[in-house]
């Protein structure tokens, strides 16, 4: 430790910027000095953050130290089995994300975002704990798929889910329905759980898109929420996202394959 405590500034920052992300804070518990060095230091956090990931394009300042441990955190998170864990982190995930998204590289192949994320968006634990949490899976979808409990977090769910751009909706052959007498005791949602699996997506998603209550003078006749803000109303979004995904499955189907 001695020999390496010895060595100039720049050459400690050489070695350090090669360190994973995860590793840095504990390299900075190992003793006061490199603590000290590490801590605050915004160049050598500038360093390590845009070798893993896509530098922001904004002039604005960055705060690369506590920019850098969010995403060592979101990665974590990501690799996690805990699927409690995914699913009380939800908000922050999602903030992550979409910051990683809004500064990912134009370009697809030179991006370290992107791939980043494909990765990690290829375990199921993943996709069901993130992008399955909106409301549209109170009834549909399979046990591991359950509705946030906010609506802030089924906003950003339903976000996700459309950010992904692949609708979730396993439409399952009908030897594979289970019909069963219901359970009176249980709730609607998890008698209708019990009764069927795996339940499409598609179906409710249709429900949404199609009622025409839902479309106002307060909504601009369009997917947003009634509250005058003219927020995106993600859930509506993503409902248009499923129904749309399903109808050209179908159409794909059933000619014979002469459309992509």
């Amino acid at each position: 430790m001695t020999a390496l405590l010895g060595l100039s500034h720049e050459l400690l920052h050489c070695i350090f910027a090669e360190v994973d992300p995860a590793d840095l804070a504990a390299l900075a518990l190992t003793c006061q000095d490199l603590h000290s060095y590490i801590r605050g230091n915004r160049l050598l956090h500038k360093d390590i953050y845009v070798r893993r990931y896509d530098e922001p394009s904004c002039n604005a300042e960055q705060d690369w130290e506590r920019q850098m441990q969010d995403l060592t955190k979101l990665e974590k998170l990501l690799e996690s089995e805990n699927k409690q864990t995914k699913l009380d982190s939800l908000g922050f995930v999602a903030e992550q994300i979409n910051r990683l998204l809004e500064t990912a590289h134009h370009k697809t192949e030179s991006s370290s975002n992107l791939p980043l994320l494909i990765e990690h968006f290829h375990n199921t634990t993943n996709i069901d704990a993130f992008l399955c949490s909106s409301t549209l899976f109170d009834r549909a979808g399979n046990e591991n798929q359950q509705p946030a409990k906010t609506e802030q977090l089924t906003q950003s769910s339903a976000k996700l889910h459309c950010l992904f751009g692949v609708p979730i909706d396993v439409v399952p052959n009908r030897l594979t329905y289970a019909y069963q007498r219901p359970d009176l005791s249980l709730s609607p949602s998890s008698c209708t759980r019990l009764q069927m699996r795996p339940l499409p997506t598609h179906t409710y998603a249709r429900s949404k898109v199609y009622d025409l209550r839902q479309y106002t003078e307060h909504t601009l006749w369009g997917p947003f929420t009634d509250d005058g803000t003219q927020r995106v109303d993600w859930e509506k979004v993503e409902a248009v996202m499923v129904v749309l995904g399903f109808n050209l499955n179908k159409f794909t189907e059933r000619s014979d394959g002469r459309w992509p």
